[in-house]
């Protein structure tokens, strides 16, 4: 006899595309800052994460080939040069 489990399937519900929208940063150097600037710094976050994605990534999740995404080393570089330095 096949034994049952107890417990049941859990899938947690996909976040909506207004919260990904607020919880996520993704453009120029010049779009992040702006952003930045108004929908994170008047919520009081003065401490970010930074999670960059090479275009392999890009391609995964969105099954799209984005033009102009640059690989790790050129968004770091981007990163430190524009927008770091709009909040130093």
């Amino acid at each position: 006899m096949a034994r049952r489990s107890s417990f049941r399937s859990y899938e947690p519900p996909l976040a909506s595309n207004q919260t990904v929208e607020k919880l996520s940063l993704a453009g120029t150097p010049d779009e992040v800052v702006e952003k930045i600037r108004s929908d994170i710094e008047p919520a009081g976050v003065n401490h970010m994460i930074l999670a960059l994605s090479d275009p392999h990534l890009v391609k995964f999740f969105t099954n799209e080939d984005v033009e102009n995404v640059p690989d790790i080393k050129g968004q770091l570089k981007l990163v430190a040069d524009r927008v770091m330095p709009a909040f130093a």
